[in-house]
């Protein structure tokens, strides 16, 4: 067995924990016969991974790169930059895909309701889409560059940095403005947030992206919902577990589920040891994600 600890993931950050679901994706595409699991170490918890099947550590960023490409197709989205499909172009795009393409699309958008997109009325994209093309910032144009890894030979390396050290955010690149960091506002600047250079953490974007795309949207009673996110209130939240027993991918969604991760309702599910809630607030034009804080910890 190998078993990493990631000590670039840090558990008040909702892009980090989509990082490590996007992991446990791009594992379980390029090597379905690994058994890959993960749990949050108590102290000053960071995520452990473990990989059953791996010969080497090597193995498994270079199957983990290998993972993140093989999205490539189920990424393509024919130059469409906005989620604005109507139900009928939705629904074509549906037609004869194969497996993987299908498993994305039904996390993008879902035709449970619809949203009026000024010109036709179209399907909802799914609650961590926070990009309707403000800043010159679109949501389909983003997700399609995930699976184009900068570099054959540097890929996997790049992936590795990115959850085993610190990350830095030196770099203008991908991002999907679900890190506190892409707050930027107005005050205390001496430049304009929505048309300066944005800096981010890239490598960390494309697993966070492949993340999401194992969160299939749910209908709500009066918009489209997703695990992970729910209406505290007039407040959209997302919330998610730090959880201390080895899970799969699928454990961890069910988490993202759970009623008492959600809203606090019930008991709280054995091994998770506490629960993080990030508001998705406006500010100004653009809509971001605060911190993850703890709700109710053990």
């Amino acid at each position: 067995m190998i078993r990493v600890r990631l000590l670039g993931l840090v558990p008040e950050r909702l892009s980090a924990v989509l990082a490590l679901l996007g992991v446990h994706r791009a594992l379980g595409v390029a090597r379905p016969a690994w058994m890959v699991r993960s749990h949050w170490e108590a102290a000053d918890p960071r995520p452990v991974l473990e990989v059953h099947g791996a010969e080497s550590e090597r193995a498994v960023w270079e199957a983990l790169a290998e993972g993140v490409r093989l999205h490539h197709q189920a990424l393509d989205f024919a130059g469409r930059d906005a989620a604005d499909y109507t139900r009928e172009e939705w629904g074509a795009l549906f037609e004869g895909a194969e497996a993987l393409r299908t498993d994305v699309l039904a996390a993008i958008c879902s035709d449970a309701h619809e949203r009026d997109w000024k010109t036709h009325m179209g399907v909802q994209p799914t609650p961590y889409c926070l990009m309707y093309g403000q800043g010159h910032q679109h949501f389909l144009k983003a997700l399609s560059q995930v699976s184009r890894l900068p570099s054959e030979s540097g890929a996997a390396a790049e992936l590795m940095r990115v959850l085993v050290e610190p990350w830095r955010y030196d770099r203008p690149g991908l991002s999907f403005r679900w890190d506190p960091d892409d707050d930027r506002r107005y005050a205390l600047r001496a430049d304009n947030p929505s048309t300066g250079t944005k800096y981010g953490n890239e490598a960390a974007n494309r697993l966070a992206a492949l993340g999401m795309c194992s969160l299939a949207p749910l209908p709500g009673e009066r918009e489209v919902l997703a695990p992970g996110f729910a209406r505290r209130e007039r407040q959209a939240v997302f919330a998610w577990a730090v959880w201390s027993v080895p899970l799969r991918e699928r454990g961890i969604r069910a988490l993202l589920r759970h009623p008492h991760v959600l809203t606090g309702l019930g008991a709280r599910p054995a091994g998770v040891r506490d629960v993080r809630v990030a508001e998705r607030r406006s500010a100004g034009k653009f809509l971001v994600v605060s911190p993850g804080m703890t709700r109710d910890g053990a």
